[in-house]
């Protein structure tokens, strides 16, 4: 009788134990699924246009780096703030969801504005016209996306706010 007691409470606790471990992972699967359809959101939305995020980036991008190109040729050197720029265009380069190509897309359009006004009076026409395109390409971005990005991250917020969903986000992370 002893053995058989001994027995159904080792189960009762490995029972238990599996049970437990179950909430956050059916949480943490529930939570991604929920991230995902988040993601999708946006996606849609950043592809709804004749142009598309993406296609957004990639101009952008080209235009930071001309900019820094006819900057170092206009300043004869590297810069504090061109080494920056040179980072942004790296990091929105990488940026793989849509949600981090816009923020890294703005960031990288701030320090093409912040290496132009390092450069003081230092211009060229060519320099101009990058400086007007890139800024011009913001206004399109913000234009474009930012109701679907908002609408994104108050959603993700809402989705991720909250325990035990920020605990679970962090066990599997998910991020917002």
């Amino acid at each position: 009788m002893k053995k058989l007691f001994a027995s159904r409470g080792f189960a009762a606790v490995v029972l238990v134990i599996v049970a437990l471990a179950a909430i956050p992972l059916l949480g943490g699967l529930k939570l991604s699924a929920a991230q995902r359809r988040n993601e999708k959101q946006l996606e849609a939305a950043t592809h709804a246009d004749k142009f598309d995020i993406t296609n957004d980036i990639k101009t952008s991008l080209s235009y930071a780096e001309k900019l820094l190109q006819e900057g170092k040729k206009l300043a004869g050197s590297e810069s504090s703030s061109s080494v920056d720029l040179e980072s942004a265009v790296k990091a929105c380069s990488e940026a793989e969801t849509n949600a981090d190509k816009y923020s890294k897309c703005l960031e990288l359009i701030d320090k093409a504005n912040a290496y132009s006004g390092s450069l003081g009076k230092l211009s060229s026409t060519t320099f101009d016209d990058l400086l007007s395109a890139i800024n011009s390409q913001r206004d399109r971005i913000v234009n474009g996306y930012r109701e679907a990005y908002n609408t994104y991250e108050a959603e993700t917020g809402k989705l991720l706010n909250g325990f035990p969903a920020s605990l679970i986000a962090k066990l599997f992370n998910i991020k917002g």
